[in-house]
């Protein structure tokens, strides 16, 4: 699975393949550098992205203006490269064998 952003945004899919690893599934979730151990600390394999959720949020934090929703999107759009940098820089980390068919899959949720 692909679960980058805060602790917050990444949480609820640490609970959703804490479920699937107890039902017998392979699960390793990508996630920003900064919150692999946080994912592995829950028993779910993780694999380090790059990318750094804090810098993305500390920039947010530095100006409250930037969270209005029409700043926000041009903000974003702003750094849209950065943030395509992020999901392609590593895409090697989020493809897989299966277990069974030896098959690579790439998989994001």
């Amino acid at each position: 699975m692909l679960a980058v952003g805060t602790r917050g945004d990444v949480q609820p899919y640490v609970a959703l393949g804490r479920g699937l690893v107890a039902a017998g599934h392979d699960v390793v979730i990508a996630t920003n550098a900064n919150l692999e151990g946080f994912v592995r600390e829950h028993g779910v394999a993780a694999a380090a992205i790059a990318g750094d959720s804090t810098r993305w949020t500390g920039w947010l934090a530095g100006a409250p203006a930037r969270t209005r929703p029409a700043r926000l999107l041009g903000a974003m759009r702003r750094r849209a490269g950065e943030l395509e940098e992020t999901l392609t820089k590593n895409v090697d980390t989020l493809i897989l064998p299966d277990k069974n068919t030896h098959m690579q899959y790439f998989g994001v949720v």
